[in-house]
């Protein structure tokens, strides 16, 4: 199925479906049957928003303590007071966590890796997912696991489309994936830039997305040969060290990918 993607600058954003209040303050107005994705800039590791109407909130990953305080102020910047669930795909800082959950009175924790240490006492609701289990986060918006080895790799239907969110790539893990039905993606989530990550051309037809997000690992070099095979299999590329917050508003067929600079969010 062909979509559409709308690729709106941050200059460009003032439209009925998103309100500034502030500068620095957004609301998507996410309607029924919408949803927002939004990958965060953290300078280490990874962490995303999903948005979803009625002002719920699941956040993925919140990076090291050393990205604390970037945390909150997206979360503030985004007007969000408090959060329905955690999904880890990593290992948190046990203190962290908690002043998380404090402050946000988060009630779900959703690993998708095991945790060191108990949480049972701050979490009302705990949910553990292996590879091949799936949980329904809202209607039409679904996790579903792909991998579970040293990093995790999952897909998200975002009602019509799909999300591929990877953290570990290499010969054996495509491979493995080439095995499954994975026909749906429109985007997919890449962790770095670096060469160790292998991503065959043969890999990105099987996925065949329209786009393609690069996390931030601190480094300034991109993978020429990566740039090279999206770019010959016509996917645009996005990485969160150039382009800062990306944000990728879906409705049910559709979606648009959204930028803002990092310096309109985060203070010194």
């Amino acid at each position: 199925m062909t979509r559409f993607v709308l690729v709106i600058s941050f200059l460009l954003l003032f439209s009925q479906s998103i309100v500034f209040a502030e500068k620095t303050t957004i609301d998507f107005n996410v309607q029924e049957n919408e949803v927002v994705f939004s990958f965060l800039p953290i300078e280490n590791g990874e962490s995303a928003i999903i948005h979803l109407p009625n002002n719920r909130v699941f956040l993925i990953n919140a990076g090291t303590t050393k990205n604390e305080k970037e945390i909150n102020q997206f979360l503030q910047q985004f007007q969000i007071k408090q959060v329905d669930g955690i999904i880890l795909t990593a290992m948190i800082d046990a203190r962290m966590l908690q002043r998380l959950q404090t402050k946000y009175d988060i009630k779900q924790l959703i690993l998708l890796t095991p945790l060191a240490i108990d949480m049972n006492k701050f979490f009302p609701v705990q949910t553990s997912l292996v590879k091949g289990e799936k949980l329904e986060l809202a209607e039409g918006i679904a996790l579903d696991v792909k991998y579970d080895g040293n990093g995790v790799n999952f897909t998200i239907s975002l009602h019509n489309n799909e999300l591929f969110w990877i953290e570990n790539i290499n010969h054996q893990i495509e491979t493995e994936h080439l095995s499954q039905e994975l026909n749906n993606i429109s985007i997919i989530k890449l962790p770095i830039w670096s060469k160790e990550y292998f991503v065959s051309e043969k890999f990105i037809h099987h996925l065949d997305p329209q786009t393609a997000i690069i996390g931030n690992n601190g480094e300034s070099k991109k993978n020429e040969d990566l740039l090279e095979v999206f770019y010959e299999t016509w996917v645009d590329v996005y990485y969160t060290k150039q382009n800062g917050l990306i944000s990728i508003k879906f409705d049910k067929d559709n979606y648009e990918v959204l930028t803002f600079p990092k310096k309109e969010f985060i203070s010194p």
